[in-house]
């Protein structure tokens, strides 16, 4: 089937079109998801993830010019937000003095985030931050939720990140 087609009816809501890229795809998807995170569990759990969301989100991908690479580079970013999750977090509990996550007030975080939005560029970074820190989304969610070129997602949390630790006087 042309992809152009099977992208359209996916859009319009077509679960047959949703099996059919499923089908085609998911076992390419767990290769590269497998290659950042080298679990055979965590990579199908990944690629599950990021058909749930491109499914959610349907209405938003009639735009895609080229399906494969479009879902490489989604299952790539849920894996690198897993991949890069403990990192984050424990550079922002090092920000806040704590070492216990369990223990951080998560509202402390979020006020932190918000209290750098005027140093933040663009702006919605702070908005992105809360999403990926407190509420857990990874970076193919946050870029549908966001309306964000998904490669950019990475690279501005990254941004974020460098941002809070110099807002309380740590170390890059």
């Amino acid at each position: 089937m042309n992809e152009i087609n099977l992208i359209n009816r996916f859009c319009d809501g077509d679960k047959s079109a949703l099996k059919e890229i499923h089908d085609r795809y998911a076992t390419l998807l767990r290769i590269r998801a497998y290659m950042i995170l080298k679990d055979q569990d965590e990579a199908t759990i990944v690629v599950e993830k990021m058909f749930a969301v491109f499914w959610y989100n349907r209405r938003k991908m009639r735009k895609i010019v080229d399906l494969k690479e479009f879902l490489l580079d989604a299952v790539e970013q849920t894996s690198w937000s897993i991949a890069d999750r403990p990192y984050v977090v424990r550079s922002l509990l090092a920000c806040v003095g704590e070492k216990d996550k369990n223990r951080v007030n998560w509202g402390d975080i979020t006020r932190l985030i918000n209290q750098l939005e005027d140093k933040l560029y663009p702006a919605e970074q702070a908005k992105m931050a809360v999403l990926y820190v407190v509420q857990e989304k990874d970076y193919f969610e946050i870029s549908c939720e966001m309306n964000k070129r998904l490669g950019n997602v990475r690279g501005e949390m990254r941004l974020v990140l460098i941002m809070l630790k110099l807002a309380v006087g740590g170390n890059i």
